[in-house]
Formats: C-alpha cells, sequence, structure tokens
C-alpha cells in the first residue's frame, strides 16, 4: 500500500508583502538619490534664463564672448572715418581745386570726432574772433558787469567781423598778444601759434572745435549767461557773412558760426577763407564742424567747397554706417 505525502501550501501572502517592500525601498531611493531635472541641465522653466542656455545668466553678461559696446562704437567710427576722406576726396578732385590749395575739416557730435588733414596749421584770420570774445568774456565775473560801450564793440567785432573793434577788445582792454597767448594754454589749444599779427595765428581743425566748446558750452569758462550771451553773438550775423558750415545744418537747427578770411601775399596773393560753428536742436546735443582753407585762387570757390564738404561731412557723422 502507496502511501501519500501531502506537500505543505504555498504562502502566497509572504512573496507579495516581500514584493511591495522591494518596491517601496527603490521608490525612496529614486526620490532621494536620483538628481533633479535642473540639477541635470534639464527645461526647467525659468523666466530669468535665456531661452536654450545652460548658463548663469550673470556670467554670460560679464562673458568676454558678450559684444563690447565700445569696440562697436570704434569699429563704426572708423568706417565714418573712412567715407569722409573718400568723400572728401572725391570732392576736391571733382573741383579741380588748385595743387596751391589745402582743407582741413573736423567734426564732432557727442563722443564721436570726425577729421580730414587736421594735422595742417592754417592762418585764423577772423575766426580768432572767437578766442577774442571768450576772452573778453572771461575778464568778467558776470555778463551784467561789462560795459555798455564794450557790448557794442563785441557785437561788431562778431556781427560785421569788424576789425577796429576787434583791436581795441584785444589791445586796449586786454594785453594784447600775451593774453592771447595765454588762452591758448588755458583753453587747451594745443596746436594754435602765435603769429605776428592776430589774423596769422596758426591753428588746426580739432583746435577750433575745442575753442567753440570753451565758449559755447557752460562749462570751467563759461558760465550759462556767458555761453548764452555767446551763442546770441554768433547767432546773429550780418547777412553777408552767412555763409560756411551753416549749409550743413539739419532743417530747423539753431546756427552759432564765424567766418574769416583774407588773401595773403605770402602765398601769392591767394585766399585764407574758414569756417567753424556749431548747431542744434533745442535741447539736443550739438554738432560743431571747423573747415579751415589756404591757397583757392579765388574767394567763392573756396566758400562753395566749404559748403559742399560740410554737407558731407554732416551726413557721414549721422548717415547708416551700413550705408557708408
Amino acid at each position: 500500500m502507496n502511501s501519500r505525502v501531502t506537500p505543505p501550501p504555498i504562502r502566497y501572502w509572504s512573496i507579495l508583502g516581500t514584493g511591495l517592500v522591494v518596491l517601496l525601498v527603490a521608490m525612496v531611493l529614486i526620490i532621494t538619490v536620483w538628481p533633479s531635472s535642473s540639477e541635470k541641465g534639464g527645461n526647467v522653466y525659468d523666466p530669468n534664463r535665456l531661452s536654450g542656455s545652460q548658463g548663469d545668466p550673470e556670467k554670460l553678461r560679464d562673458s568676454t564672448y558678450a559684444p563690447d559696446p565700445n569696440a562697436i562704437a570704434a569699429q563704426i567710427a572708423a568706417i565714418r572715418q573712412d567715407a569722409l576722406e573718400q568723400r572728401i576726396e572725391a570732392i576736391l578732385e571733382s573741383a579741380s581745386v588748385p595743387d596751391t590749395a589745402e582743407l582741413s575739416l573736423a567734426i564732432q557730435h557727442g563722443g564721436t570726432i570726425l577729421t580730414f588733414n587736421d594735422d595742417t596749421q592754417h592762418d585764423t584770420a577772423s575766426i580768432i574772433k572767437v578766442e577774442v570774445l571768450a576772452m573778453f568774456l572771461d575778464s568778467y565775473d558776470t555778463v551784467e558787469e561789462i560795459p555798455a560801450y564794450q557790448m557794442g564793440l563785441a557785437e561788431d567785432m562778431i556781427a560785421s567781423s569788424d576789425n577796429d573793434s576787434t583791436d581795441e577788445l584785444l589791445f586796449h582792454f586786454m594785453d594784447g598778444h600775451p593774453a592771447l597767448e595765454a588762452a591758448h594754454e588755458r583753453y587747451g589749444l594745443e596746436n594754435t601759434e602765435r603769429g605776428t599779427v592776430w589774423g596769422t595765428t596758426q591753428t588746426t581743425a580739432s583746435d577750433q572745435l575745442r575753442m567753440l566748446e570753451v565758449l559755447l558750452t557752460p562749462d570751467e569758462h563759461m558760465s550759462h549767461s556767458k555761453a548764452a550771451l555767446a551763442r546770441q553773438l554768433l547767432g546773429n550775423l550780418a547777412d553777408d557773412q552767412e555763409w560756411g558750415i551753416s549749409a550743413g545744418a539739419q532743417e530747423a537747427e539753431s546756427v552759432w558760426m564765424k567766418n574769416g578770411w583774407d588773401i595773403r601775399s605770402n602765398i601769392g596773393n591767394r585766399w585764407v577763407v574758414n569756417s567753424i560753428g556749431m548747431m542744434s536742436l533745442a535741447d539736443q546735443e550739438p554738432t560743431s564742424i571747423a573747415v579751415l582753407t589756404t591757397g583757392f585762387d579765388e574767394f567763392e570757390d573756396a566758400i562753395a567747397i566749404i559748403e559742399q564738404v560740410s554737407e558731407v561731412a554732416r551726413d557721414t557723422l549721422t548717415a547708416d554706417p551700413r550705408t557708408l
């Protein structure tokens, strides 16, 4: 007779319980050990970070790979400078300017300065009267202290470019040539030198931009009332004086300017013709231009060239650099 052995019962609940414990342990490990998506560089939304960027915004801002505004401005200025030189050369060539003639130009708006042939010195002729006016105003503490008679001389010196009024102011009320030389240094005119008479003072276009800034901008030399008076005088020239750099002015701009001209025997009785000035809309940063010429055979030819290069210089300074 065969005997049957009964197998022990399967303990299903024990197996199921063990499986649940293992699963719970695994879930805890995943939650506590596995890195978050932000730690892995995942796409967690952060409004302070650039789309697609994995870097710290502060570090990116200071990165050497970020565009340098100063470098960009320098590149644009270089484009404008090259364009100005090419455009002025084209004007001089097309106008058949005589070999005896030289032209220098400087134009400034804000921190941008463009120049042409700025190493060359020219006789000032009557643009020296801008510096004489600055010296005259500088000699008084306030505008109210200026005697009416002297104010009349200053008006004639600028509005009609009267030489006798200039002589009286410079030699009777100031110390003549020594005072003028001291003013060159005081006003920072590094390339301006004394001549045998005030009209043969040697200067550069850039120095004349500096002189315009000294006279027409309230600063260490001119109070607001003195600069306003200077603008009034340089903005009310006689009709026959209104030529030159004003050709570069834009619509509705105010223009404060001074011209100078004379014939020089030492250059074969040819002309020295200059025009300097500042222009601006109300409450906007001004643009200053100085154009100096030496050696033109005809006065009218020099004026025509000065006006042409003034227009071109202003356009070059303000045009979209991609079009130059």
